[in-house]
């Protein structure tokens, strides 16, 4: 083989930024001086997969937030089935949490709010909160509020736990359900 003749390995399926990230995390076990914040974490994820290096995907999983869960769950469907998946499952545990504040789902798809709204929470709140969150998915990829894509994720909402008023002030103007639906609840 070549690399024992040059000591060299080539690797380039990867881009040099995040091989640098992975190699500084694999050896402090947590990122160092050279870190880039922007690095892209599915490359480290398929790194530390390629590699088997369970601390980085471990960290990965600690770092979960309102910007990033949607795009790591996306990736995580998009490379495994749901269940047994440890990124999907931290997602979900993530969404619980960042649920409000969560925006990013320009071409994110609906099987992925679909897991994102799959935590089973309770209360009002909550669900006004779930509610909102596909009013923003359908918003920022321009979703008709008929398709059968949106009425799927509506359909995870518990309306009956939602006051009165949740329904008159957001659920009615958002379009998103007929008034048929609305006189059911």
């Amino acid at each position: 083989m070549m690399e024992s003749k040059t000591g060299l390995i080539h690797i380039s399926d990867f881009s040099r930024q995040a091989f640098f990230c992975f190699l500084e995390h694999m050896y402090l076990d947590s990122p160092g001086d050279g870190w880039d914040w922007n690095v892209d974490a599915r490359e480290l994820w398929s790194l530390a997969d390629k590699y088997d290096v369970p601390s980085v995907k471990e960290f990965l999983l600690n770092t979960l937030d309102e910007f990033n869960t949607p795009a790591a769950a996306a990736y995580a469907l998009a490379h495994w089935d749901a269940a047994g998946n440890p990124l999907a499952e931290a997602c979900r545990t993530a969404s619980v949490k960042h649920l409000r504040r969560m925006t990013a789902f320009e071409g994110i798809p609906a099987n992925v709010v679909k897991l994102l709204l799959s935590s089973d929470v309770g209360g009002r709140r909550a669900q006004v909160d779930r509610f909102q969150l596909i009013m923003r998915w359908c918003e920022a990829n321009q979703v008709d509020a008929t398709s059968s894509e949106a009425q799927e994720l509506v359909g995870e909402i518990r309306f009956a736990s939602m006051r009165w008023e949740d329904i008159e002030s957001i659920v009615r103007p958002s379009g998103l359900l007929s008034e048929q639906q609305i006189s059911a609840y």
